[in-house]
């Protein structure tokens, strides 16, 4: 490692987990909270509830530290020739101990730094890691800036020779080496070697469906207590709503209004964390409520075509429910397309002191994230309203002057850009309310990938650089972030998305 960053390298590691009886893994996050990196307030990263997981993101950028490393001369993989990278020689191994089969990347040197002494090796698979599945990384053959090889760690050569009496740590990488790569390094030494294990199903996406369930139930609690059980099948309650006001503007219907979610925060300000069990598990906080906007937009009079094509639409970052009334969505309105939004509760505009404060304090990052799992149930409900007789459609906003509903009920589809991308994908894999999905200009893997790279990063990283201001630290908090990202974006629900999906969930 760099010199004064001895620790949580290299990245993800077995070495941060401990064995575990009760996870699905068989392992237990377990990340020091002494160790990793600190603000300039001297403050370290909570790893409270990073140590919930019972492995690592499955869009894991693999981080290490190579003295000197000429990536040119070592012949390592660049994002130009990914398939260079599952080459017989290629100085890096990604493989799957569960399938055999070796993954493809491409690798790099931290570009936010210029500081060669500090630059991290940045390897990043080009498919998503396999939940649970356990992975060995192995360098091997690798060449200086100077043209010289690079000869293999010391605690490589130390394991490389374990014998039983050395030490469980040494013996545990000889077996990684010896065992679980032999087939594919041969009897060469490497430079190094370690595993990781990936988190499971039930760790990642867990929360979200916990949250589904006891969101439904809780409705339908709720349509059986204040309806008559007889007046509409409990498959067809609708969430309660409320329209403040509807226009209609060159052929457009514009309704605005709230409808009620129930609340898993401790309360409905920016900076509240979510309720949970004595295990940690998502719970209902009583009998209050989160009260959601909404804003729809629909053609108001019935093509000869029939009622509009209904859609959730997801906004782009930090931004808000009143996207859906212009932009990308003004295209759809033209195709007999009809938009409803809510602000998405965790990355809305209305979040964006919550953003400072983690970006100078990753340690309340929890905070953002359990908003982000509460926006998926708002969007749940707001499709609810979509697909329910007893919703929207039963109300003259969305009805033309006969009382017929401007839209098809019971046929909500979901677009997201950007931002609504990036998190639709998620949300859509736990959804019960639409099976057609639009992902306009997505993405996944905020920590490791996306926000590098994108030109949003300038404005938030003005704050996040003057909290943490080493970039190997930067790189490193980055990570125990996705951790808890991947509850809500894409990375922690990809593998369910378009097949394999979740019990009780349609593909």
């Amino acid at each position: 490692a760099p010199v004064g960053h001895d620790c949580l390298l290299p990245w993800p590691n077995n070495a941060f987990t401990v064995a575990s009886k009760t996870t699905p893994t068989g392992r237990q996050l377990a990340v020091s909270s002494t160790l990793d990196p600190t603000n300039v307030k001297g403050v370290h990263v909570s790893t409270i509830y990073v140590n919930q997981g019972d492995g690592f993101s499955p869009g894991s950028e693999i981080m290490t530290y190579v003295p000197n490393l000429d990536l040119v001369a070592s012949h390592i993989a660049p994002s130009t020739d990914i398939g260079s990278s599952l080459g017989s020689n290629a100085p890096i191994v990604l493989l799957d101990t569960v399938t055999g089969k070796r993954l493809p990347y491409f690798a790099e040197l931290d570009a936010q730094t210029t500081n060669t002494a500090e630059q991290l090796l940045l390897i990043h698979p080009a498919v998503a890691l396999t939940e649970a599945h356990r992975y060995v990384v192995v360098l091997r053959d690798l060449v200086d800036n100077s043209g010289h090889s690079i000869a293999p760690l010391a605690s490589t050569t130390a394991a490389w020779n374990a014998t039983s009496k050395s030490s469980t740590r040494l013996q545990y990488i000889s077996k990684v080496l010896h065992k679980d790569a032999a087939a594919v390094i041969g009897s060469t030494e490497p430079y190094m070697a370690w595993d990781f294990t990936v988190a499971s199903e039930k760790s990642l996406a867990g929360p979200a469906l916990t949250m589904h369930k006891l969101a439904y139930q809780w409705h339908a609690n709720h349509h059986l207590a204040y309806h008559n059980k007889t007046a509409i099948p409990v498959t067809d309650y609708a969430p309660a709503f409320t329209v403040t006001s509807s226009t209609t503007v060159n052929g457009v219907r514009d309704v605005h209004g709230t409808f009620q979610v129930p609340l898993f925060l401790k309360d409905t300000t920016p900076l509240s964390a979510m309720t949970v069990d004595r295990s940690g598990n998502p719970v209902i906080n009583g009998t209050k409520t989160w009260t959601a906007n909404f804003i729809c937009v629909l053609p108001s009079t019935i093509s000869p075509s029939g009622p509009a094509l209904p859609t959730v639409y997801g906004h782009g970052l930090l931004g808000s429910a009143s996207e859906v009334e212009g932009g990308s969505f003004s295209v759809a309105l033209t195709h007999n397309l009809a938009g409803c939004a809510t602000d998405w509760a965790g990355m809305s505009s209305s979040d964006i002191p919550n953003v400072e404060r983690n970006l100078n304090e990753m340690s309340t990052f929890n905070t953002q994230v359990d908003h982000m799992l509460q926006g998926f149930v708002n969007f749940q409900f707001l499709g609810r309203l979509i697909n329910s007789p007893a919703g929207f459609a039963s109300n003259p906003a969305f009805q033309n002057g006969s009382g017929k509903a401007l839209f098809q009920v019971g046929k909500c589809t979901f677009m997201g850009y950007s931002q609504g991308g990036i998190m639709g994908g998620a949300v859509s894999a736990v959804s019960t309310e639409w099976t057609r999905v639009i992902l306009g200009v997505p993405g996944m893997d905020y920590g490791g990938l996306l926000l590098n790279r994108s030109v949003d990063w300038n404005e938030f990283s003005a704050i996040y650089d003057k909290a943490y201001t080493d970039p190997v630290d930067q790189q490193v908090v980055l990570q125990l972030g996705q951790l808890l990202w991947d509850h809500g974006e894409n990375d922690g629900y990809a593998e369910h998305l378009t097949s394999n999906p979740y019990p009780g969930i349609r593909a």
